[in-house]
This record gives C-alpha cells, sequence and structure tokens, in this order.
C-alpha cells in the first residue's frame, strides 16, 4: 500500500510495465517500417515457393515461402531485444 508520501497513483505504471510497453512500440514501429518498405522489394513475395494457382477469371496466391522468411527474420530481430 502506498503510503501518503508516494507522489506515484495506484494506477500508474511500474517501471517494468514502461520499459516492456516501449519494447512492444519499437518492434511495432520495425514491423510496420518493414511492411511499408516490402513494397519497394520486388522479390519479397515473389520467391520460388510461393504457391499461385490461376485458373480462369480466378487467381489464388498463397506466400509460403515468403512468411517463412519473414518469419524467420522477425524471430530472430525479437530474439535479439527480448534476450536477456
Amino acid at each position: 500500500m502506498p503510503g501518503p508520501s508516494d507522489p506515484s497513483p495506484p494506477w500508474a505504471p511500474t517501471p517494468e510495465v514502461r520499459r516492456r510497453r516501449r519494447e512492444g512500440w519499437i518492434i511495432a514501429g520495425i514491423i510496420v517500417a518493414v511492411v511499408l518498405l516490402a513494397a519497394r522489394l520486388p522479390w519479397l513475395g515473389r520467391l520460388p515457393g510461393d504457391i499461385v494457382v490461376r485458373r480462369g477469371p480466378v487467381t489464388f496466391y498463397f506466400p509460403l515461402l515468403t512468411c517463412v522468411v519473414l518469419s524467420v527474420v522477425l524471430t530472430i530481430v525479437v530474439n535479439l531485444f527480448w534476450r536477456r
């Protein structure tokens, strides 16, 4: 129970919560930057393992290998930030 001299209100986030929130915003910013810059990378989304099925006027596209590559890259980035 905080005493009368404690300046922080009871609902204020702790330093640990603030640090985690800051790390989360940094990671979110990196993800947004990657998504925005992905349009400038012509090979992203056109890798050999991506599945494309064209049947008449319908095209089904699933970027399987692109998902795997992005997953590995994001796993490395997240582990660099959260590794203790």
